[in-house]
């Protein structure tokens, strides 16, 4: 799935590049684009999304509504956090 939006974000979840005949034409396309682009595979994005998602703005907040939820850790994780 491909999405190409007019504000500059491309998004793809094929798991490498974009389809033939895209906005993007693949990576190396990208690279040699007039603008700088930064791609990004559904992981990144969702670890970007999670870790910022309190800085994000109210309107993006509502259009992506998530929940933090606490689960105990285990001995062993909550030893290696002390350890940080």
């Amino acid at each position: 799935m491909n999405v190409f939006t007019g504000g500059g974000l491309a998004v793809t979840l094929r798991g490498g590049s974009p389809a033939r005949g895209s906005a993007l034409g693949g990576r190396q396309e990208a690279r040699r684009s007039f603008f700088s682009v930064r791609l990004w595979d559904q992981d990144a994005l969702i670890s970007a999304v999670l870790e910022d998602y309190e800085r994000l703005g109210e309107a993006l907040r509502v259009d992506l509504p998530l929940k933090q939820v606490w689960v105990l850790a285990s001995q062993r994780e909550a030893d290696e956090t002390e350890s940080i």
